[in-house]
């Protein structure tokens, strides 16, 4: 957009006509694959990962076991993974199972409500 559009708040029609001109073989990164990625190659910094972490909204809260007071909480799978030395896999199937991990932990990707 130019300067003079800088600002300038559009209809949503406008916006769609926009977003399909630039659907498909149309789209500048039509095609870029593998070695023609501008990103190929280039690894990703840990500061960087975990800022795309928070951005993407994934927070793993850990809960030991029936307090309901929040023990730890990792912005990754990989993380929580690491932190308790195992697979991120194994951190995802306990948050979705609900059941106690290492009989002491309770994951949860959201707070758990304290029951009063």
């Amino acid at each position: 957009m130019s300067e003079a559009n800088l600002g300038k708040i559009l209809s949503d029609q406008t916006r769609k006509k926009m977003s399909e001109a630039k659907l498909g073989e149309k789209n500048y990164q039509y095609g870029l694959k593998g070695n023609k990625s501008p990103n190929f190659g280039k690894t990703v910094s840990d500061l960087t990962k975990d800022k795309m972490s928070r951005a993407k909204g994934t927070t793993i809260i850990i809960d030991n076991d029936g307090d309901r007071r929040l023990s730890h909480t990792f912005t990754s799978y990989r993380a929580a993974a690491k932190h308790f030395n195992c697979f991120a896999s194994t951190i995802i199937r306990n948050i979705r199972s609900g059941k106690i991990f290492r009989k002491e932990y309770i994951l949860s990707l959201k707070e758990l409500s304290s029951s009063s």
